[in-house]
């Protein structure tokens, strides 16, 4: 089980032999080059960073792209550490387009693996990976998850024949898990109740550890009820609205009923957002949440549990 496939393989065979047969022509070798990296640049961008992901198995470590599908054997590790995105690239460093790339990753933790050798070339796999894969020339991979501590304890453990709970195969893990800051609307009770106060501050403070913008982010402190006092109820609404048409997606706790999280919820859905519904295992929620088609619902039993949704969620849009 260690070694790379590639669904490009006959097609980039293919475009070898018809530039091969232009070789009477000397102009045409002169910029394939140019060729090469606009369209490994461009095969690259149209994968999509929440298409790859990695996955630990018990004799190895499977890092899966559109394109390559790669197999590291665990008999090949040296070594593994840790490290901030912005110590391995930092800016200075990095060409521009990477910087735009790196500056909200920056402070991430990504996991840096240091083989013996890869199981194909470095400069084959530039091909069909990002640039931040790759920290230098050395051998190694470098991987960034969503919850690398998580990540990283699996694959220990499946290294040294540790016991998990699936012994064979084991989660897989988005690999450079949208890299780019997302706003995302929290909704949560106000008047409704806020005996889950603590759960929303250290929920939005989770997503914000992501580098996700949250523009609701005041809505989770103790403050939240003199803040929107102060605010005539038409005000409340254009802000509101005006914040759900300009986010990404909208995750609403719904385990404490309120009518504004319901109209924000029907208001989201309306402007084709996406909808993430969490609410506590023990808690009851209406059916006409529960029963929309168009709304993700899940339940949590911890905190963790509901970043775990959370994050899912985000890395598929």
């Amino acid at each position: 089980m260690d070694g790379p496939s590639s669904r490009l393989g006959c097609p980039l065979i293919g475009l070898a032999w018809v530039l091969a047969s232009w070789v009477f022509e000397e102009w045409r070798w002169m910029t394939l080059p140019f060729l090469a990296d606009s369209l490994r640049w461009l095969v690259l961008e149209l994968a999509g960073a929440q298409s790859a992901y990695v996955q630990p198995f018990n004799d190895h470590l499977r890092l899966v792209t559109p394109f390559l599908r790669l197999n590291i054997s665990y008999k090949r590790f040296r070594r593994t550490s840790t490290a901030a995105m912005g110590a391995l690239f930092p800016p200075k460093n990095v060409s521009n387009t990477l910087q735009d790339i790196v500056e909200p990753i920056a402070k991430m933790t990504a996991i840096v693996i240091e083989v013996n050798a890869m199981p194909m070339s470095q400069s084959a796999l530039r091909l069909f990976l990002s640039q931040l894969y790759f920290k230098d020339k050395s051998p190694h991979i470098v991987i960034l998850v969503s919850d690398w501590m998580r990540f990283s304890a699996e694959m220990d453990s499946m290294r040294h024949g540790g016991e998990v709970a699936t012994p064979s195969i084991g989660a897989i893990y988005p690999s450079f898990p949208n890299c780019l800051k997302m706003n995302i609307y929290f909704a949560c009770s106000i008047t409704g109740g806020r005996e889950l106060e603590s759960f929303y501050r250290e929920f939005v403070a989770a997503l914000e550890a992501d580098r996700h913008i949250i523009p609701t982010t005041h809505l989770a402190q103790s403050e939240a009820m003199d803040g929107e006092r102060r605010l005539s109820p038409h005000d409340v609404y254009e802000r509101d609205v005006k914040w759900i048409r300009e986010c990404d997606a909208l995750i609403a706790e719904v385990g404490v009923p309120s009518h504004g999280v319901g109209y924000e919820i029907a208001y989201a859905l309306n402007a084709r957002k996406p909808v993430l519904c969490i609410a506590h295992q023990e808690r009851r929620v209406s059916k006409m949440i529960t029963g929309n088609p168009e709304v993700e619902m899940k339940t949590y039993s911890t905190l963790e549990e509901a970043i775990a949704h959370a994050r899912i969620f985000l890395d598929r849009l």
